[in-house]
């Protein structure tokens, strides 16, 4: 009898049934780290248009003081038709 206790014993502990078994591999689940992206936000996105058209005004300003300087230092020859005439030239009319 003593005997075929420890065969009912060792065998009751084998044989569990599947929905309690936890094994490492199924409790651990791990994904694949991606590489990490840059994301951009609008408001970085706006910062940089606001930068862009700053630097576009900044060149255009630089121009017309440019052209308005040389006309009047050369005695506006033309006249103001002739100043206007330098200003849409150098594209800053629109």
């Amino acid at each position: 009898m003593a005997g075929s206790d420890k065969a009912t014993t060792s065998t009751s502990t084998v044989a569990k049934p599947k929905s309690t078994r936890r094994t490492k591999a199924s409790t651990v689940t791990t994904t694949p780290k991606k590489p990490a992206t840059k994301r951009t936000s609008p408001a970085a996105s706006q910062v940089d248009s606001i930068s862009k058209r700053l630097e576009e005004t900044e060149k255009k300003l630089a121009a017309l003081i440019a052209i308005i300087h040389n006309d009047l230092q050369r005695g506006q020859k033309d006249g103001p038709e002739g100043l206007a005439a330098k200003l849409r030239k150098a594209g800053l009319l629109s």
